[in-house]
């Protein structure tokens, strides 16, 4: 837990600064943001040595795991890469690199970005605070892009403890709040109104609860479908990764705190914060790239239908709404897990 805590913290602190300057100096000028451009330049220098580490490790011979001070020796056997994966996610990482610098230096890239992918939403080409969380979304995009490189059984992971999941859900807290401005500029009621957050009333309870399960019965549907058109076979490894993932979870107190911590952090960070800024399409397409680590198959689509649905109910009701069907969603999906 305690190197987990410390892989975990020191970017939240470096992310944490970027979005604190930005704060600070809301109005994006280039004299006055310098502190702004070196946190967003060191960002974007540690993103492109991400991928160049893709090639790296695709270099390697894999061989040398069986001599001594090998892979053997440092135990990550399992990060030996054929070219063929690491290229491909390589050519990723460094377009997503070149859009954050020219997120960051491009004035005529970001009213690009204003006319067309956030048409819905209302980016300010020259204000700090939607310039930041721009960089942001392209450097954690490069990241998860570049885990495409690895096979999705090299990445799970034996075991998710509450602690960790609790504390994914505190940095996207953290982060929402703060990107909104609170403390600096917002106090707790405005930043809870810009965050589409309110004490839940009848209609956000009965929306929410019947929304998440409309979702879960459109994207058991869609599972159906999709079982139908591939074969047995393919259909089986397109899921592994979702089905060990799910299989971590297998006791109701740990299914409510998964289900209830990513409801919250998520839809507070997408739907609250993110939304507003970056229009309901290319959110719902961000929230679902956030879930690639299940692969490059058909549940994605299912997973933007799933951020569409949860996006309208917080551009038509509230986020209040948006987390109770997320919730829903969440937790009847897992119960169901139970059964399989």
């Amino acid at each position: 837990m305690t190197q987990i805590l410390c892989i975990t913290l020191i970017p939240f602190f470096y992310v944490g600064n970027l979005i604190y300057r930005a704060q600070v100096h809301p109005d994006y000028h280039e004299s006055a943001s310098k502190w702004l451009q070196r946190l967003s330049l060191g960002l974007i220098g540690f993103c492109a040595l991400f991928g160049l580490s893709l090639l790296f490790l695709a270099s390697l011979d894999p061989q040398t795991q069986d001599q001594p001070g090998g892979w053997e020796a440092v135990n990550m056997a399992w990060l030996a890469l054929p070219m063929q994966r690491a290229l491909p996610a390589f050519v990723l990482v460094m377009i997503c690199s070149a859009a954050a610098a020219a997120t960051l230096w491009s004035q005529n890239f970001r009213e690009l970005m204003a006319q067309t992918a956030f048409a819905d939403g209302d980016f300010r080409q020259n204000r700090s605070t939607h310039i930041v969380p721009l960089i942001l979304a392209f450097v954690l995009l490069a990241f998860i892009l570049g885990t495409l490189a690895f096979r999705p059984q090299d990445l799970t992971v034996a075991e998710i403890s509450m602690e960790e999941i609790l504390l994914q859900a505190f940095i996207f807290l953290a982060c929402a709040l703060l990107g909104v401005g609170y403390p600096l500029r917002r106090k707790e009621g405005h930043s809870f109104a810009r965050l589409g957050l309110r004490v839940p009333v009848a209609t956000d309870w009965w929306l929410g609860l019947a929304g998440g399960l409309v979702l879960l019965i459109l994207v058991a549907l869609g599972g159906l479908i999709w079982q139908a058109v591939v074969s047995p076979a393919v259909f089986q490894e397109q899921t592994a990764a979702s089905r060990e993932f799910v299989a971590l979870f297998r006791n109701i107190p740990l299914m409510v705190v998964l289900a209830a911590s990513s409801a919250v952090s998520e839809e507070v960070l997408f739907r609250g914060a993110l939304q507003p800024i970056f229009g309901l399409w290319s959110t719902s397409l961000f929230f679902t790239f956030f879930h690639i680590q299940y692969g490059l198959n058909p549940a994605l689509l299912l997973i933007f239908l799933v951020g569409l649905g949860l996006g309208i109910l917080r551009r038509r009701w509230s986020t209040s709404a948006a987390i109770i069907a997320h919730f829903t969603y969440n937790f009847l999906q897992l119960i169901g897990s139970l059964g399989g």
